[in-house]
């Protein structure tokens, strides 16, 4: 009992200072690859498509003030939903980098 307690303090400490420290930094990050149209964005996007889809409700406090990356979070999400949801359909699904066909 007293170890799954420290974990999950572990977890949202850890949790915290993503959202306090690195998720800033990732904001402006976003900021200077778009001034200098960086191919890198795309990545840098996917990765914080990523945490918004883990934590989303620390991400929406936190990005309060930032209301265009929100919605622009949002929409690579739902984006991202429907693009595997037609690969599903069509038989082909994506995962971690790795095509897999399935048979159906």
């Amino acid at each position: 009992k007293a170890d799954q307690r420290v974990k999950i303090l572990l977890s949202k400490i850890s949790r915290g200072h993503m959202m306090d420290v690195v998720l800033p930094i990732l904001c402006n990050l976003k900021t200077v690859l778009e001034a200098s149209k960086s191919p890198l964005l795309k990545n840098l996007m996917q990765y914080l498509g990523y945490i918004f889809r883990t934590f989303k409700a620390e991400v929406n406090e936190h990005l309060a003030n930032n209301p265009t990356l929100l919605q622009e979070l949002e929409y690579d999400c739902k984006r991202n939903r429907k693009k595997k949801d037609s690969k599903s359909i069509l038989g082909v699904s994506i995962d971690g980098g790795k095509r897999r066909v399935s048979m159906q």
